[in-house]
């Protein structure tokens, strides 16, 4: 008998048809990862070149804060020329997809000076560009095709596209609207726990805040060279003023300094520690973590005339550095202790030049006003909008000698 087998029929894979489609999929994966990778990319430079672009506004807009505001004769052309170079070099030392940032200082560059106005029409504040009394700083930093520093990209040969474009536009100011000082969380406030005597109500002394620095009477020995970070003998056009504690066996009222209260007890450590580091948050506690001083709202603190070998120390170690100290309008006998209460009534910038030994046990702090940006400063948010400097201010809280420094844009 003749038998017939019937095999099941077999499927052959389509090889020729399949593989192709696998490539394929695997370039349109390669391509899309290879968009993601240069997009991450574009973003970190992105955010690297903000992070440049605000160093940079900042820097420029603290060098407009410069003592030249403190001297009559001084070019204001210098404080501009000065801003410019600031930005430049501080965009320098940041980096961008590995290459360092650059901008044009030139007065037509990437570097715009000028005042913010507040446009009460529209009620928004705009950038004006102006070279008189500027107060705030507009950096622009590009990585583009344009400038040709582009941001170079990974995986062009799936893309086509060989570099990234980006740019960044930071505006920084400062405002000397101050109303106190407030230390950020983990920082301290510059300052010193020190107070100067304002002014003598009977017109006798002359060694006072209003008499040797206000009015200028106070003598000009010694400069400060801001580049060298040096104090020079010279003659600079800011007035000095000599602060004394008081000498051994003499009472308080030979000397124009006290040292202040502010939330150590007087303790020789505490204090020495504010002398190098400032006041902080837990030093202002007993005043809402805040120094707000003003004729108008004064604090009282207990203060004491001298000055020990410890604060002495600290002192000798801060030469040059800009801090904030107070004024006082009033010391008194505490009937209760040794010590005086101090009345204060502003705040103020000082820089000390030299410390030396003045007789009989006393100290001589030769220290003249100084011009500080801090961002540790608050400012009046009662008042009407203003940027511009104490000249030309619209309210009581003008501080010649203060500027709170910010990001506004």
């Amino acid at each position: 008998m003749l038998r017939t087998h019937s095999q099941p029929l077999r499927s052959h894979p389509r090889r020729g048809l399949t593989t192709p489609a696998v490539a394929v999929a695997l370039i349109v994966a390669m391509g899309g990862l290879a968009l993601i990778v240069d997009r991450l990319w574009l973003d970190a430079a992105d955010l690297e070149l903000t992070t440049a672009a605000e160093s940079a506004a900042l820097a420029a807009a603290r060098s407009l804060a410069s003592d030249d505001l403190l001297r009559p004769n001084a070019d204001p052309a210098d404080r501009l020329l000065a801003a410019r170079e600031a930005a430049s070099w501080i965009a320098g030392q940041n980096f961008v997809a590995g290459d360092p940032v650059t901008i044009n200082s030139d007065a037509e560059g990437d570097v715009r000076l000028g005042r913010l106005i507040l446009d009460e029409k529209e009620k928004q504040v705009r950038f004006e560009e102006s070279n008189e009394h500027p107060t705030t700083a507009v950096v622009t930093a590009q990585r583009t095709r344009s400038t040709s520093n582009p941001v170079g990209l990974f995986v062009t040969g799936l893309t086509g596209i060989p570099f990234g474009d980006v740019v960044s536009r930071v505006e920084a100011t400062i405002d000397n609207r101050i109303v106190g000082v407030r230390p950020f969380e983990g920082t301290t406030v510059p300052a010193l726990p020190v107070a100067i005597w304002l002014k003598d109500p009977t017109q006798q002394r002359r060694d006072t805040w209003e008499q040797q620095i206000e009015a200028r009477r106070g003598s000009d020995i010694f400069g400060y060279d801001p580049v060298a970070g040096e104090v020079y003998r010279g003659a600079d056009g800011i007035p000095e003023i000599v602060l004394r504690s008081q000498p051994r066996d003499r009472d308080s009222s030979d000397s124009n300094m006290l040292v202040l209260d502010i939330g150590t007890r007087l303790q020789d450590k505490d204090v020495a520690r504010q002398f190098v580091s400032g006041w902080s948050a837990e030093d202002l506690t007993d005043l809402g973590g805040e120094m707000r001083v003003s004729p108008t709202n004064p604090e009282t603190f207990p203060a004491s005339p001298k000055l020990t070998h410890h604060d002495r120390e600290a002192l000798d170690n801060l030469i040059g550095e800009p801090r904030i100290c107070l004024l006082y309008s009033d010391a008194r006998p505490n009937v209760s202790s040794s010590l005086l209460q101090a009345t204060c009534v502003r705040l103020v910038a000082i820089r000390v030049l030299a410390v030396r030994d003045g007789g009989e046990g006393s100290c001589e702090l030769i220290a003249q006003p100084c011009v500080f940006a801090t961002r540790t400063a608050l400012l009046d948010e009662q008042t009407p909008y203003h940027t511009g400097l104490a000249s030309d201010a619209s309210t009581d809280y003008a501080n010649p000698y203060i500027y709170k420094l910010q990001l506004t844009h």
